[in-house]
């Protein structure tokens, strides 16, 4: 077929083209209105130490001190983004049923901001489970800490900070609900006119085979 000929079925299919565009579009808009509301929050996490203790070597020491709080960092956010760690905050945060199941199969994102500092992201089906959640990170995260000095007990040792976390309702913009649902209707609308073309054409080659016939 010529590009005259694709412009003219799809001239001559143009009321199914845009009822397949508009159903496309309407049909992603409910399906993404009727999923359940979520809330995402952010927190940040700060690994830093309980006193400093001050040596005639304070530079030696320092460089060490230094890269002792980045292996500790990196330690804590594999920790936290482990099943075990997920669990842990779960339980901390007194999470039951779907929604405990939810966060441990979810993605935690640990992301890292620098030497010793964590910004943590998480989704959860209400605010209060997203505040829980907030506080339980901060407990979880320095419990697991405070396991690392059991047996050494050190009197300079780490701990982590938290800050108050950043809650917001997880939904689709409008725009992106009408792009995702326009590419998708566009991509029924253009098969759906080439099946009936197909369709049409067919019978037609099926009925004059029958009338050819002696």
């Amino acid at each position: 077929m010529s590009l005259y000929d694709w412009i003219a079925l799809f001239e001559r299919e143009r009321r199914l083209f845009v009822s397949l565009l508009l159903a496309g579009i309407i049909l992603t808009w409910i399906g993404f209105a009727l999923q359940p509301v979520q809330y995402s929050g952010t927190a940040l996490l700060t690994v830093t130490r309980t006193a400093v203790e001050n040596t005639p070597d304070y530079r030696y020491d320092q460089f060490y001190r230094f890269q002792a709080d980045e292996r500790l960092a990196e330690s804590l956010t594999q920790y936290l983004m482990s099943s075990v760690g997920k669990q842990s905050v779960a339980e901390a945060a007194r999470l039951d049923g779907a929604s405990f199941t939810a966060f441990t199969q979810s993605k935690l994102r640990v992301a890292r901001l620098g030497t010793n500092l964590m910004n943590v992201e998480y989704r959860v089906h209400t605010r209060e489970e997203a505040e829980q959640v907030a506080e339980a990170l901060f407990q979880v995260a320095n419990r697991f800490v405070a396991l690392l000095n059991e047996d050494a007990r050190e009197r300079t040792w780490f701990t982590v900070l938290g800050e108050s976390p950043v809650i917001e309702v997880t939904r689709w913009r409008m725009v992106q609900i009408l792009l995702i649902g326009s590419v998708i209707g566009l991509l029924v609308a253009f098969w759906g006119v080439l099946l009936r073309s197909f369709w049409q054409g067919y019978r037609e080659h099926s009925r004059s085979n029958i009338k050819n016939q002696p």
